[in-house]
């Protein structure tokens, strides 16, 4: 869009000492905010996301968040997204699940990294989405 960066990087860290970064709720709403924080006007969908959340006052649901998100990363120019210690998520199958839809989503501009001390469900899980 006209008022986006040409390119942003998002990075999260799950870290173990902090509940608060353990969610896949506390990795939505950082990345928003990190986004938020890149432009000069907030993105339609996250204002939209905002105004129907009624300004704030109400917790959005997961699938709203991430939808939000998915419309936001497609009118962003070149996004790089890392995420760092998978492992230390307390909600490992819902974050593995968000992390396969942003792959499903297919977005030609979003480039991802994904890390993770080795651990077998998240192997399992990702290995399928591995793109050389």
């Amino acid at each position: 869009g006209v008022n986006s960066p040409a390119s942003i990087v998002l990075y999260y860290y799950f870290d173990f000492s902090d509940t608060r970064k353990q969610t896949l709720r506390g990795l939505l709403s950082s990345l928003m905010q990190q986004i938020c924080a890149s432009f000069k006007v907030i993105p339609a969908p996250i204002l939209r996301l905002h105004t129907q959340c009624h300004s704030g006052q109400r917790e959005a649901p997961i699938d709203a968040l991430e939808n939000a998100l998915r419309e936001t990363f497609e009118s962003i120019g070149r996004l790089y997204v890392v995420i760092d210690a998978l492992d230390e998520c307390v909600e490992l199958s819902d974050l593995l699940r968000f992390v396969q839809n942003v792959k499903q989503w297919n977005i030609s501009t979003l480039h991802t990294l994904f890390a993770s001390r080795p651990q077998s469900m998240i192997e399992r899980r990702l290995e399928p989405l591995h793109v050389q």
